[in-house]
């Protein structure tokens, strides 16, 4: 997420102040041998989206044998 570092790092800081925040981050990373990754927003949500299809095409799970569905289904 475009600013997810910044918000773990400073949880009080107002959001506006993240875009100069990640400079000094992405600085400091760069003087201490540290990887800086920045992910644009699209490919972030495009691989959520991708790892979700992943999940829900994977094994069906059995559910829990004393749980009753939301809905029971009519016979109509």
């Amino acid at each position: 997420m475009q600013w997810q570092l910044e918000h773990h790092l400073f949880p009080t800081m107002p959001r506006y102040r993240y875009p100069a925040l990640s400079k000094v981050l992405a600085q400091f990373a760069s003087e201490n041998d540290l990887t800086y990754r920045v992910t644009g927003e699209f490919k972030i949500i495009g691989d959520n989206v991708a790892l979700l299809k992943k999940i829900g095409q994977g094994p069906q799970q059995p559910g829990n044998p004393n749980s009753e569905p939301l809905f029971k289904q009519r016979n109509y």
